[in-house]
């Protein structure tokens, strides 16, 4: 290799140099100024310019000779993406983009080339940004090639140097804003989608047309290759889950390949043959990278003491980086980096450089300003979840960052930490704060206590761990005995739901209890119930009036809002036949709807409606936690009843209760055996019991199914051994999962 001053001279400029889309950013006076930071090459064929991975050092210009560049494609092997003669530009993509090299590049034959060093190139943005700023965007097809390029090889397999460029050239570019949708369930299949930067989330219609996310795809993923492949209408409905750019390839290119490339064929049809192997009727729970934008919502929130906290309780999912204003400019090479506005001529440039480092890290985490600036707008356009933070003691108003991110208009999930005083028992303030805020979800923080810290990062990415218990009559005592065999496993929990006996046992631990306390709480209740509150059968066998009293006394004013833990039971109205998932509210009424088991229990009645027992529709709700932990563990635990019934009934096809009432004063033999009206309202809920166990069991990562299927829904007598079937079947599996 030999090194050589340019010729400056005005008629010493080479003409390919000229062409070059450096040169052409730049108005010609400024060319020989130019000349002045480039170093003049002299390179034999077959001389290395760069290998992949290397550090973006400089670019190079073409000046004479020819220069090719490889690439590693998905599945293994190196692609021939391009070959550059006199005037192309080599290695500047990386240069824009602060990454590694993506490719290797080296001489074809004898070459001159002109390099332009990483330092130079500041120095040209720095004096002279617009030109730069037109630099970049002739570069936005060949950043577009390269960020694609590996992701065909994987999808179709090894293709010709002519075979790729007409594929590329095919792509069509489409960009969406979070929230928009890419296409819908039942539309044609047209065309392929390939994410470049971004994130889409795919869904399936659910039960009552709800959507059901089954799968989320970020940088170098690929969608809709199965419906274009056979002609069938879309699957499934795609939903960007923040702003997003992708590669459109249409069915006429994706045939005209196909047609003219066998080996293409095949290759495809083994990567979709791969991924229904992996497709699952259960949601998905695919690990996935992660970018959280906290956003403090006041000067008093001590966001570098969060963010440096939260940073390490993440650490455990993968690598992980913090980068706020100050941090941004010495990571980025440019102190002013955090203050480019969207429309500045760095700005592209720093958006890919941010794509590449997401690409790099499982979490992204970006510390907002605590008041609107340029840096707290691109974390929030960059992230897949806005965290707001507040503090818990404060008034709750809304702040002007609340403001500056609504005037956005991006419909980007938000969850409010609020942070709480270092020595509080009981959380405060929540109420007040989510009073006229719409959020997705809501936690509770302690700085310095990592339990705490290590609870919000599960609950923030979805990787946390839930525990769902069923409802069961007094089979429900059993969920202590889990609980119990939990907490010798030391096993967290992260957050936990619901239905009727399990709805009270979820609200007692989410509150603080732990499993001796609990067990202390329900031997206090059945000294209580020994005498029941029975009533005039009208409406229910018990009044309800001794269990209100009682969840009244033992949860007071605590709101489900102001809990340690996420907490969720289930009740279901009757006055609109639907399901209610309670996730606010007092929670001594939530769980009294919860526990209203028809016939046993009156209904409570809340603004009108009237609401039972959640467990009549879903006695096993593991699909509401999957919803809150979409790639967490998720334990449930089942206390149905499936026994069957006895066999030894006697009665014909009309009966009679009077018949029924005067058979006991008639010989064994002759009497007519049927069961209670109890006895079949109890067989119809515990058949919804069941059904629901099957539909909801492929939610759950564990069932656990204590053998207490021999004790009656008011076997309150039997609490002892109930509470130890549960322990021991727990410690039994639990052993044998964590195995």
């Amino acid at each position: 290799m030999e090194s050589s001053s340019v010729d400056h001279q005005p008629g010493g400029l080479p003409d390919p140099v000229v062409t070059s889309d450096l040169f052409r950013s730049f108005p010609e006076q400024l060319h020989p100024g130019l000349l002045t930071v480039l170093e003049g090459l002299f390179l034999p064929a077959a001389t290395p310019l760069f290998e992949q991975g290397d550090a973006a050092d400089g670019m190079y210009l073409v000046r004479r000779g020819r220069v090719g560049v490889l690439m590693q494609v998905e599945g293994g092997g190196e692609q021939l993406i391009a070959e550059y003669g006199p005037g192309a530009s080599v290695g500047e993509l990386a240069l824009l983009t602060g990454k590694p090299r993506t490719a290797r590049a080296y001489t074809l034959e004898d070459s001159e080339l002109l390099r332009l060093s990483h330092s130079s190139f500041k120095d040209l943005t720095t004096h002279h940004p617009e030109a730069v700023r037109r630099f970049t965007e002739r570069l936005l097809p060949r950043l577009r090639r390269s960020q694609v390029v590996g992701v065909l090889g994987g999808l179709f397999g090894q293709l010709t140097p002519e075979a790729l460029g007409d594929l590329v050239a095919a792509l069509d570019w489409r960009s969406l804003s979070s929230g928009e949708v890419l296409f819908r369930q039942g539309d044609p299949g047209d065309y392929v989608a390939i994410v470049v930067t971004g994130r889409l989330r795919v869904e399936v219609a659910g039960d009552k047309g709800a959507p059901r996310a089954v799968a989320e795809l970020g940088r170098g993923q690929y969608v809709g290759e199965l419906a274009v492949l056979t002609g069938e209408p879309r699957s499934a409905t795609v939903v960007a889950v923040r702003d997003a750019d992708m590669a459109l390839l249409n069915k006429a290119a994706f045939d005209r390949l196909l047609a003219q490339h066998p080996v293409a064929m095949m290759h495809l049809t083994r990567v979709v043959v791969g991924r229904l192997r992996t497709t699952t009727s259960a949601p998905a729970s695919t690990p996935r990278a992660f970018s959280l934008a906290l956003i403090p919502l006041s000067p008093e929130v001590p966001i570098a003491a969060l963010a440096a906290q939260l940073a390490d309780a993440l650490r455990h999912l993968g690598p992980t980086m913090q980068l706020d204003a100050a941090g941004l400019g010495v990571a980025f090479g440019r102190p002013e980096a955090s203050h480019y506005p969207e429309d500045h001529p760095v700005s592209m440039t720093l958006r890919g450089w941010l794509s590449e480092r997401e690409a790099e890290h499982s979490v992204m985490l970006y510390v907002g300003d605590p008041a609107p600036s340029a840096w707290t707008q691109r974390c929030v356009r960059q992230a897949d979840l806005l965290v707001l933070l507040g503090m818990a003691t404060s008034d709750g108003l809304r702040s002007a960052n609340e403001a500056a991110i609504d005037r956005l208009g991006l419909p980007a999930r938000r969850a409010l930490v609020l942070i709480q005083p270092p020595g509080a028992s009981t959380p405060v303030g929540a109420t007040r704060w989510l009073a006229g805020r719409e959020v997705d979800a809501h936690y509770h923080v302690r700085l310095g206590q990592p339990a705490d810290l290590r609870r919000l990062a599960n609950m923030l990415t979805g990787y946390g761990r839930g525990i769902v218990l069923s409802g069961g009559g007094a089979r429900g005592f059993a969920h202590i005995g889990v609980l119990r065999a939990l907490d010798e496993a030391r096993m967290t929990v992260d957050a936990i739901g619901g239905v009727s006996a399990g709805a009270l046992i979820a609200g007692a631990y989410a509150q603080g209890m732990d499993w001796r306390a609990i067990d202390e709480l329900a031997r206090t209740l059945l000294r209580n119930w020994r005498t029941p509150d029975y009533t005039l059968p009208v409406v229910s066998l018990l009044s309800g009036r001794k269990l209100t009293a009682d969840l009244r006394r033992l949860f007071g004013d605590v709101a489900i809002e102001g809990l340690w833990r996420s907490f969720f039971c289930l009740s279901v109205n009757l006055t609109q036949l639907s399901v209610i998932v309670h996730r606010r509210g007092p929670l001594w009424r939530s769980i009294r709807s919860s526990a209203s088991l028809p016939l046993v229990f009156p209904p409570l009645l809340e603004g009108g409606q009237v609401l039972v027992d959640g467990g009549v529709i879903n006695n096993l709700p593991a699909d509401v936690m999957r919803q809150t932990l979409p790639h967490g563990s998720i334990i449930a635990v089942d206390v149905s009843n499936e026994q069957e019934m006895l066999p030894d009934y006697r009665f014909g096809p009309s009966l009679s209760g009077w018949q029924l009432l005067l058979g006991r004063l008639t010989p064994p033999e002759r009497r007519t055996l049927a069961p209670s009206l109890f006895d079949i309202l109890m067989r119809v809920l515990e058949v919804s019991a069941v059904q629901s166990r099957y539909a909801n069991s492929a939610y759950a990562n564990l069932l656990l199914r204590p053998p207490v299927s021999h004790f009656g829904t008011l076997a309150f007598s039997e609490y002892d051994k109930i509470v130890e079937a549960g322990y021991r079947a727990a410690q039994r599996q639990l052993a044998d999962w964590a195995g």
